[in-house]
């Protein structure tokens, strides 16, 4: 994700100002240093989850990996991998670690656990696989607030409908190499879940997905009626082609609301681009 820092999140930052931040995936904490900083700045706080193993100087509870977590286990070249997250010194060096609480655990015993009440936003770039996704945006959506975004990497590329296990042993078997697969499956799977009647019914829903890429910042779109009608056309002059995969229902139903349900800009696939990054709002 620190590759679209500057060019997007920052810019969403300070749009929607949140004061709680979760991280999923820190790996070698280049995007945990960004928002570190940008933290020191409003006085917000980041919580950041990753259960792999580091060295270097760091805390020595930070160096520990989940409890039997193997790093991209199964692949060689991979045997006793260790991380050395320099960025992650750099946070302790420069005393931006009271902005932040590091938990060396895998997203969802974190977002099962009582201690998960909530963010304001969330960067998730995580294990990129349909069930682990499904099941972050599931336990997420149990704690949504108003003002809450969710953000997700890997929205993009392979993984967006390939699924990539960084620890397999952690992902039930039936699970594993299903039918429905990738990062972008599972959050178009969990937007379609809100049909029209769940729609018209629930407070704070939906959401909004728009992708990202270093070409595009999935701001611009077309009016509703030109979009349903229209999905292949570009959103400007400079976008990527972008298809509606909405159903007719959920198409018709944005219409009929006027917008007053995100789904004007939701659920968008763009396959162009291989650094991207989705947003749920």
């Amino acid at each position: 994700m620190q590759r679209l820092f500057d060019g997007y999140i920052r810019h969403l930052l300070e749009e929607r100002r949140p004061t709680t931040l979760l991280e999923i995936g820190v790996h070698s904490g280049q995007n945990t240093l960004k928002l570190l900083e940008w933290c020191k700045s409003t006085g917000s706080q980041l919580t950041s989850l990753d259960p792999v193993e580091w060295v270097g100087c760091l805390p020595e509870e930070l160096k520990r990996p989940y409890p039997g977590y193997q790093y991209k286990r199964g692949q060689k070249e991979f045997d006793n991998f260790k991380i050395a997250p320099p960025s992650i010194e750099i946070i302790f060096e420069r005393g931006l670690d009271k902005y932040w609480t590091c938990k060396k655990l895998r997203s969802l015993d974190y977002l099962t656990s009582p201690e998960f009440t909530g963010f304001d936003m969330y960067l998730i770039d995580g294990d990129h696989n349909y069930y682990t996704v499904s099941n972050e945006l599931k336990c997420i959506h149990a704690k949504i607030s108003e003002r809450s975004t969710i953000l997700f990497n890997d929205v993009a590329g392979v993984w967006a409908r390939k699924d990539l296990y960084y620890d397999p042993i952690f992902i039930p078997a039936e699970h594993r190499n299903s039918p429905k697969q990738g990062v972008l499956t599972a959050i178009e799977d969990f937007l379609a879940s809100f049909g029209r009647r769940r729609l018209f019914w629930r407070i704070g829903c939906p959401y909004q997905f728009r992708i990202l890429t270093k070409k595009h910042d999935g701001s611009a779109s077309l009016p509703i009626r030109e979009t349903a009608n229209r999905p292949n056309e570009s959103r400007t002059s400079t976008a990527h082609h972008c298809h509606d995969s909405r159903t007719s229902r959920q198409r018709a139903f944005a219409q009929k609301e006027s917008g007053s349900f995100a789904w004007r800009a939701a659920d968008r696939t763009c396959h162009q681009g291989r650094e991207a990054l989705g947003r749920v709002r």
